[in-house]
Protein backbone atom coordinates (compact mmCIF):
# COMPACT_ATOMS: atom_id res chain seq x y z
CA UNK A 1 0.00 0.00 0.00
CA UNK A 2 1.34 3.17 -0.82
CA UNK A 3 0.91 6.43 1.18
CA UNK A 4 -0.76 9.21 -0.13
CA UNK A 5 -2.62 12.60 1.59
CA UNK A 6 -5.59 12.23 3.27
CA UNK A 7 -8.86 12.54 1.31
CA UNK A 8 -7.17 10.49 -1.89
CA UNK A 9 -9.89 8.86 -3.71
CA UNK A 10 -9.77 5.25 -2.28
CA UNK A 11 -7.14 5.66 0.64
CA UNK A 12 -8.04 3.71 3.61
CA UNK A 13 -6.06 4.65 6.86
CA UNK A 14 -3.53 2.56 8.53
CA UNK A 15 -2.20 3.16 11.40
CA UNK A 16 1.44 2.46 12.43
CA UNK A 17 2.70 1.86 16.30
CA UNK A 18 6.04 2.10 17.04
CA UNK A 19 7.15 -0.28 19.98
CA UNK A 20 10.23 -0.38 22.03
CA UNK A 21 11.70 -2.13 24.88
CA UNK A 22 14.21 -0.43 26.97
CA UNK A 23 16.20 -3.57 29.34
CA UNK A 24 16.92 -6.81 28.13
CA UNK A 25 15.31 -8.20 31.50
CA UNK A 26 11.98 -7.43 30.23
CA UNK A 27 12.36 -9.69 26.98
CA UNK A 28 9.97 -12.17 27.46
CA UNK A 29 11.20 -15.37 25.60
CA UNK A 30 9.10 -16.99 22.81
CA UNK A 31 8.65 -20.91 23.21
CA UNK A 32 11.74 -22.70 22.26
CA UNK A 33 10.66 -24.57 18.72
CA UNK A 34 11.52 -28.18 18.51
CA UNK A 35 13.80 -28.92 16.55
CA UNK A 36 15.53 -25.69 17.03
CA UNK A 37 15.60 -23.51 13.29
CA UNK A 38 19.69 -23.02 12.25
CA UNK A 39 20.02 -20.05 12.34
CA UNK A 40 22.81 -17.40 10.18
CA UNK A 41 23.71 -13.82 10.12
CA UNK A 42 24.74 -12.10 7.18
CA UNK A 43 26.98 -8.42 6.87
CA UNK A 44 28.10 -6.08 4.63
CA UNK A 45 27.06 -8.25 0.82
CA UNK A 46 23.00 -9.64 1.79
CA UNK A 47 21.76 -7.02 -0.59
CA UNK A 48 20.01 -9.69 -2.87
CA UNK A 49 19.04 -11.81 0.79
CA UNK A 50 17.86 -8.78 1.50
CA UNK A 51 15.78 -8.02 -1.01
CA UNK A 52 14.26 -11.79 -1.41
CA UNK A 53 12.92 -11.59 2.41
CA UNK A 54 11.56 -8.19 1.65
CA UNK A 55 9.58 -9.44 -1.05
CA UNK A 56 8.53 -12.92 -0.09
CA UNK A 57 7.89 -12.16 3.44
CA UNK A 58 6.37 -8.97 2.47
CA UNK A 59 3.99 -10.03 -0.13
CA UNK A 60 0.77 -10.75 1.75
CA UNK A 61 1.43 -7.89 3.96
CA UNK A 62 1.77 -4.63 1.36
CA UNK A 63 5.48 -4.03 1.48
CA UNK A 64 5.47 -1.79 -1.21
CA UNK A 65 8.46 0.89 -0.10
CA UNK A 66 11.50 -0.88 -1.47
CA UNK A 67 9.64 -2.45 -4.40
CA UNK A 68 10.98 -0.40 -6.54
CA UNK A 69 14.82 0.19 -4.85
CA UNK A 70 17.88 -1.17 -7.76
CA UNK A 71 20.78 -2.91 -6.65
CA UNK A 72 22.68 -0.31 -5.88
CA UNK A 73 20.09 1.23 -3.48
CA UNK A 74 19.53 -2.03 -1.54
CA UNK A 75 23.01 -2.59 -1.37
CA UNK A 76 23.29 0.89 -0.07
CA UNK A 77 21.33 -0.04 2.72
CA UNK A 78 23.09 -3.46 3.50
CA UNK A 79 26.47 -2.11 3.45
CA UNK A 80 25.97 0.27 5.37
CA UNK A 81 27.51 0.59 9.30
CA UNK A 82 26.19 -2.06 11.67
CA UNK A 83 23.61 -3.41 9.01
CA UNK A 84 23.33 -7.06 10.10
CA UNK A 85 20.57 -9.54 8.63
CA UNK A 86 19.15 -12.63 10.65
CA UNK A 87 17.26 -15.49 9.07
CA UNK A 88 16.99 -18.77 9.92
CA UNK A 89 15.36 -22.23 7.76
CA UNK A 90 12.93 -24.58 8.38
CA UNK A 91 11.85 -28.22 6.94
CA UNK A 92 15.63 -26.70 4.49
CA UNK A 93 13.63 -23.82 3.36
CA UNK A 94 14.07 -19.68 4.26
CA UNK A 95 11.82 -19.30 7.31
CA UNK A 96 12.14 -15.70 8.30
CA UNK A 97 14.34 -12.76 8.91
CA UNK A 98 15.24 -9.50 10.55
CA UNK A 99 16.95 -6.44 9.78
CA UNK A 100 19.12 -5.24 12.59
CA UNK A 101 20.62 -1.75 12.27
CA UNK A 102 21.79 1.33 14.38
CA UNK A 103 18.71 3.64 15.01
CA UNK A 104 18.60 7.06 13.35
CA UNK A 105 17.01 8.07 16.67
CA UNK A 106 20.71 8.29 17.97
CA UNK A 107 22.91 6.59 20.19
CA UNK A 108 22.35 3.92 22.36
CA UNK A 109 19.07 3.03 20.21
CA UNK A 110 18.64 0.12 17.43
CA UNK A 111 15.98 -1.02 15.32
CA UNK A 112 14.83 -4.19 14.44
CA UNK A 113 14.20 -2.17 10.61
CA UNK A 114 12.02 -5.39 9.31
CA UNK A 115 10.90 -8.48 10.99
CA UNK A 116 8.98 -11.57 9.49
CA UNK A 117 8.61 -14.76 8.66
CA UNK A 118 7.95 -16.63 5.28
CA UNK A 119 4.28 -18.12 4.75
CA UNK A 120 5.32 -21.52 5.29
CA UNK A 121 6.97 -20.79 8.65
CA UNK A 122 3.40 -19.02 10.02
CA UNK A 123 1.62 -20.48 12.74
CA UNK A 124 4.20 -22.81 13.86
CA UNK A 125 5.18 -21.08 16.66
CA UNK A 126 8.42 -19.63 15.09
CA UNK A 127 7.50 -15.95 15.51
CA UNK A 128 8.11 -15.25 19.29
CA UNK A 129 11.08 -17.42 19.74
CA UNK A 130 12.54 -15.48 16.50
CA UNK A 131 11.20 -12.40 17.87
CA UNK A 132 12.97 -12.97 21.18
CA UNK A 133 16.29 -13.83 19.25
CA UNK A 134 16.03 -10.28 17.31
CA UNK A 135 15.19 -8.27 20.20
CA UNK A 136 18.10 -9.99 22.70
CA UNK A 137 20.75 -9.82 19.64
CA UNK A 138 19.81 -5.91 19.68
CA UNK A 139 20.66 -5.75 23.05
CA UNK A 140 23.93 -7.23 22.85
CA UNK A 141 25.48 -4.68 20.26
CA UNK A 142 27.92 -2.51 22.38
CA UNK A 143 26.40 0.66 24.41
CA UNK A 144 22.51 -0.73 23.18
CA UNK A 145 19.74 0.80 26.21
CA UNK A 146 17.00 0.71 24.07
CA UNK A 147 15.68 -1.85 21.17
CA UNK A 148 12.90 -0.10 18.92
CA UNK A 149 10.47 -1.45 15.99
CA UNK A 150 7.13 -0.70 13.87
CA UNK A 151 4.32 -2.36 12.40
CA UNK A 152 0.68 -1.35 11.31
CA UNK A 153 -2.72 -2.27 11.12
CA UNK A 154 -2.16 -4.09 7.33
CA UNK A 155 0.86 -6.49 8.62
CA UNK A 156 0.18 -10.05 9.84
CA UNK A 157 -2.81 -10.46 12.54
CA UNK A 158 -0.16 -12.00 14.58
CA UNK A 159 2.55 -9.30 15.07
CA UNK A 160 1.14 -6.79 17.52
CA UNK A 161 0.40 -9.54 20.07
CA UNK A 162 3.95 -11.33 19.43
CA UNK A 163 5.29 -8.05 20.49
CA UNK A 164 3.51 -6.82 22.97
CA UNK A 165 3.87 -10.32 24.08
CA UNK A 166 7.67 -10.43 23.92
CA UNK A 167 7.87 -7.21 26.67
CA UNK A 168 7.63 -4.54 23.75
CA UNK A 169 5.50 -1.52 24.78
CA UNK A 170 3.97 1.40 22.35
CA UNK A 171 5.53 4.60 22.37
CA UNK A 172 4.09 6.39 19.31
CA UNK A 173 0.72 5.70 17.32
CA UNK A 174 0.10 7.69 13.74
CA UNK A 175 -2.40 7.41 10.85
CA UNK A 176 -1.26 7.04 7.70
CA UNK A 177 -3.55 7.37 4.55
CA UNK A 178 -2.48 4.31 1.75
CA UNK A 179 -3.73 3.61 -1.11
CA UNK A 180 -4.49 -0.14 -2.05
CA UNK A 181 -2.72 -1.50 -4.77
CA UNK A 182 -1.43 -4.87 -5.76
CA UNK A 183 1.74 -5.90 -2.99
CA UNK A 184 3.65 -7.20 -5.50
CA UNK A 185 4.85 -5.71 -8.99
Amino acid sequence: MREVPEGTSGAVPVTRTWLQVTDAADIVAGRTPDPIPHLEVVTGTAWWMAQFFYRNVGADWFWVDRLGWSEARWRQWTEAPGYELHWFTVDGLPGGYAEIIPSPEGPGAVEVAYFGLMPHAIGRGLGGWFLSYALQTAFARSGTQRVHLNTCTTDGPNAMANYRARGLTPYREAVEWRLPESPLP
